[in-house]
């Protein structure tokens, strides 16, 4: 028994900024114990993103706000921990929530941070292990950004047992230091899909000028009053490789393979990078889909609560991602108890396997599997209770205790040593 833990310092994005980073950390903070456990943010208001309406600001002891993009003086950093509560900082775990949109010069603020006596940790949100760019399956550039960062982190993890072969293969020197951390989930209440449409369609009508076509809003709310309407949704950024519109697709398909029901295509979530042109062409084509008769679309990301009732309010979610690492919408929508389907690709498709759901190849097993979910309850049960086990396994109090356990194993082992074995069942 360790008599002296460890403590963990996150440096993240961290809500009142809408990002899905943002959403983990804070999901993973608030089910660890307070006095080993705090964070470093970026400033809200100097992030330059989309910020939660009426957010509740976490206790002061708890998180700090101090970071500043672009450039992050690591003494400034360094401050900032010794501020948040952290005065043994040998034993204290500077814990990166990395990906390169928000950490884009992580490399050069590790090299400037070599001396300082404070172990560093990464957790690395997006990790290929498909791409044809390499050997591997890295991406080249996230080849190159490990190639930099690996020598100067005691510890990384990754989501998926695809990511952590990717880098152990790539890295084999450092390979005893890249560790499984599944994304966790948060178990959902046990209600019935006639009360999560009822919660769903309570906040849609409080946003109605969101919905598209502009007008509809009434039709999509009849809809979802309506029990005998089977829905396919699709929910989060809307962004040029999400695959959000797989979800009309499907309706479309689906109104042909079910001629006696009435299938409607649900679409919501916010533009992501609005500068980005592909992204606007995306909303424009998911605009242009919705019919506000069979297909609605709202532009809107709701908060945190209703985003996760979305998921199990509709019959079907679909993800069919361009572009895939892991993902938060997943977590979200299998933690909810939702009936989830989506491609075989990347971590996405590893997730899916995991968690017992349904994995498609293409669109026309897409179509025949979403056919056999709608008509036979069994299979539906049967993949409930899957996922069910899957919950409980990867639950945030579960990968908190996982976290902690790897911050204690990392410090009694020592600066860029190797871990050893594993600790907790996860974390291979």
């Amino acid at each position: 028994m360790i008599t002296n833990p460890s403590r963990i310092v996150f440096a993240s994005t961290y809500p009142p900024v809408v990002c899905g980073i943002a959403t983990y950390t804070a999901s993973l903070v608030r089910n660890m114990p307070s006095d080993r456990v705090t964070v470093v943010a970026f400033d809200p208001d100097k992030y330059g993103a989309p910020l939660v309406p009426e957010h509740v600001p976490e206790e002061r002891t708890r998180v700090i706000y101090a970071l500043a993009r672009p450039t992050i003086d690591p003494c400034d950093l360094m401050e900032a921990v010794k501020s948040i509560g952290c005065d043994d900082l040998g034993r204290t775990v500077l814990w990166f929530q990395y990906t390169e949109g928000i950490w884009p010069r992580l490399a050069d603020l590790l090299k400037r941070m070599e001396d300082f006596p404070v172990y560093k940790a990464a957790s690395l949100h997006s990790v290929h292990f498909q791409s044809p760019e390499t050997q591997w399956g890295l991406r080249l550039s996230e080849y190159r950004t490990l190639q930099e960062i690996l020598p100067r982190l005691d510890c990384a993890t990754v989501f998926t047992r695809g990511a952590r072969k990717a880098v152990q293969r790539a890295f084999p020197q450092h390979a005893t230091r890249v560790m499984l951390l599944r994304h966790a989930l948060e178990p959902g209440p046990t209600l019935p899909r006639d009360k999560t449409r009822r919660r769903l369609a309570g906040y849609l009508a409080q946003v109605r000028a969101a919905v598209r076509p502009l007008g509809s809003a009434q039709a999509l709310l009849d809809a979802l009053a309506d029990p005998s309407c089977v829905f396919v949704g699709s929910f989060g950024f809307i962004q040029w490789d999400k695959g959000l519109q797989m979800a009309y697709m499907l309706r479309d398909a689906l109104e042909e393979h079910l001629p006696t029901r009435r299938v409607v295509g649900l679409v919501m979530g916010s533009l992501r990078e609005s500068h980005d042109r592909r992204n606007q062409d995306v909303l424009a084509q998911l605009e242009e889909a919705a019919d506000g008769k069979d297909s609605f679309l709202v532009v809107v990301m709701p908060p945190d609560p209703v985003f996760r009732i979305s998921f199990h309010a509709v019959d079907l979610n679909v993800f069919w991602p361009d572009s895939p690492t892991q993902s938060g919408r997943l977590a979200h929508a299998i933690g909810m108890g939702a009936v989830v389907l989506g491609r075989n690709i990347e971590g996405v498709g590893e997730d899916l396997r995991e968690a017992g759901a349904s994995v498609c190849r293409d669109f026309d097993e897409l179509v025949g599997e979403a056919v056999r979910l709608l008509t036979d309850n069994t299979r539906v049960a049967a993949a409930k209770a899957r996922a069910q086990k899957y919950v409980t396994t990867y639950s945030w109090a579960n990968q908190g205790k996982r976290h902690l356990q790897l911050a204690d194993a990392v410090v009694e082992a020592g600066s860029r040593q190797p871990i050893g074995t594993p600790v907790g069942p996860c974390l291979n």
